[in-house]
């Protein structure tokens, strides 16, 4: 899949974007107003044809941690995650088979890039976790605690029966 980039409209839009698969805009405008100004110059059948996303520019790069290897890669465009999650999806154009423990971790506290990263995916068709790097870390300890509870859990289980045992002997 071929990605351009764009930071505004021109009448050769459609001559460029024939042959490309996605458009990126890399503009000050929101994608609403840029798709807005450039449906005048993009035909119907390249509407459907062609994903658009806005780009977003990292205050820090976002890493990809993949579960399967345990590797992680630091980008900081959304065409490098794009073109990094075709990679790990072996180059096929439908991302509903991306490993579900594999993240997106924006490295920011900013909510607005966080929200914004999470919009771009839904716009180029992919369902992959996009997380804060304060969430990640949250959830890490949540589920830690957990697994400790349930092991407190079972200990505290068996106790109980070896008590209920003990006690009915004596009896």
């Amino acid at each position: 899949m071929e990605i351009l980039k764009v930071n505004s409209v021109s009448p050769d839009l459609e001559e460029e974007i024939a042959m490309y698969d996605i458009l990126v805009y890399d503009g000050d405008k929101h994608l609403y107003e840029f798709l807005e100004e450039a449906g005048r110059f993009i035909p119907k059948h390249l509407k459907q044809k062609v994903k658009f996303c806005k780009n977003i520019n990292y205050s820090n790069p976002v890493t990809v941690s993949l579960k399967k290897d345990g590797e992680t890669i630091e980008l900081t465009e959304i065409p490098d995650l794009y073109t990094l999650l075709q990679k790990i999806n072996n180059y096929k154009k439908d991302f509903r088979e991306i490993n579900t423990e594999d993240v997106v971790i924006v490295n920011s506290d900013d909510k607005k890039e966080l929200f914004d990263t999470i919009q771009q995916f839904i716009n180029l068709g992919i369902n992959i976790s996009v997380y804060s790097s304060k969430e990640l870390e949250d959830r890490e300890k949540v589920e830690k605690f957990s697994k400790n509870l349930n092991e407190f859990d079972e200990v505290l289980d068996k106790f109980y029966k070896k008590t209920l045992i003990s006690n009915s002997k004596k009896r």
